[in-house]
């Protein structure tokens, strides 16, 4: 299986029922929201970005403990490279979240929108280190470049049939080891 076998990750159309179910979490997390005084919303935001960089790594294969996490995000990096990486990640996709929660009425809509896509792969792209800018096959060894997924799609890129000129990785998530 090739990582653009699951492309697209779009639900079917006539999903009302799925429709309905993320209007009615977005309601009620909006009344719980206003509940909240604001510091502890605040608070409550910050916890939950960090619990999403850290399942989202987890995910990736990048096991950032959460106590490493929090040390990115004071700027007290391990001396030890593969981690220092994975707290510089963790941070990033921890700023572009925040960039998103804090500007969310400057930036392109929907946020499924290709203005979107582009505008938050090109942030956190550009906060990573070089060592994460590539992956190494591990069929063929060979070091094949990260490109963010607006690159892909701007190269015409639209699912896996129509990708054979775009440089991506043809590995499942999990199987990648990243470094140079």
């Amino acid at each position: 299986m090739t990582l653009g076998a699951g492309e697209p990750f779009m639900p079917a159309e006539g999903t009302a029922v799925l429709e309905n179910l993320a209007f009615d979490l977005a309601r009620e997390a909006s009344e719980l929201s206003a509940q909240l005084h604001p510091v502890v919303r605040l608070s409550v935001a910050d916890l939950v970005r960090s619990m999403n960089c850290y399942y989202s790594n987890l995910i990736e294969g990048h096991n950032t403990h959460p106590r490493d996490i929090d040390r990115a995000l004071a700027a007290d990096y391990s001396s030890d490279p593969h981690r220092r990486d994975l707290q510089l990640e963790a941070r990033a996709h921890i700023e572009v979240q925040r960039m998103i929660d804090e500007r969310a009425g400057d930036l392109p809509r929907p946020p499924v929108a290709r203005a979107f896509i582009e505008w938050a792969h090109r942030e956190f792209y550009r906060r990573l280190p070089e060592s994460l800018l590539v992956v190494v096959n591990p069929d063929t060894a060979e070091l094949v470049p990260v490109i963010a997924w607006a690159v892909a799609y701007a190269h015409g890129c639209r699912g896996p049939a129509r990708c054979a000129g775009v440089a991506r990785p043809a590995v499942v998530p999990g199987q990648i080891r990243r470094g140079l």
